[in-house]
C-alpha cells in the first residue's frame, strides 16, 4: 500500500485540526477567565502552534506548555531572554527545550 502526497497531507491536516481542538479545550479549562470557551481559545492555539513549530516544538504536551507560557508571560514570551536562548538553540530538540523552560519557570516559583 502506498500513501500518496495528497492523502498524507489530508492526514496531517486532520491530525492538526484534532490536536488544535483538544488544545483549545485545554486552554479554555486551564484559563477560563481568559478563554471562556474553546472557540475563543482557538485563535491563540493556531498562533502559538505556528510560533512553536519554528522552534521544533510540535508534541501536544509541549504545545500545551507553550500555550501556558504564552498566557502567563505574554504571547511573545518566546522573544524574552530567558526563553529565547533555549528556544533558538539548534542543538536541542523541542521536548528538551520545553523541559528546560518548565524547569526555569518552576525554579522561579511559578507552578505549571
Amino acid at each position: 500500500m502506498k500513501i500518496r502526497q495528497p492523502q498524507l497531507e489530508a492526514l496531517v491536516r486532520a491530525r492538526v485540526a484534532s490536536s488544535d481542538e483538544l488544545l483549545s479545550r485545554y486552554l479554555s479549562a486551564r484559563f477560563p477567565q481568559n478563554f471562556p470557551t474553546p472557540e475563543e481559545a482557538a485563535a491563540i492555539v493556531r498562533q502559538a502552534r505556528a510560533r512553536a513549530e519554528r522552534y521544533g516544538v510540535v508534541r501536544d504536551d509541549d504545545l500545551a506548555t507553550f500555550l501556558d507560557l504564552s498566557v502567563l508571560y505574554g504571547d511573545r514570551f518566546d522573544l524574552a531572554d530567558w526563553a529565547c536562548d533555549v528556544l533558538s538553540c539548534d542543538r536541542l530538540h523541542g521536548p528538551d527545550k520545553m523541559a528546560i523552560l518548565r524547569d526555569r519557570v518552576r525554579s522561579s516559583g511559578v507552578a505549571l
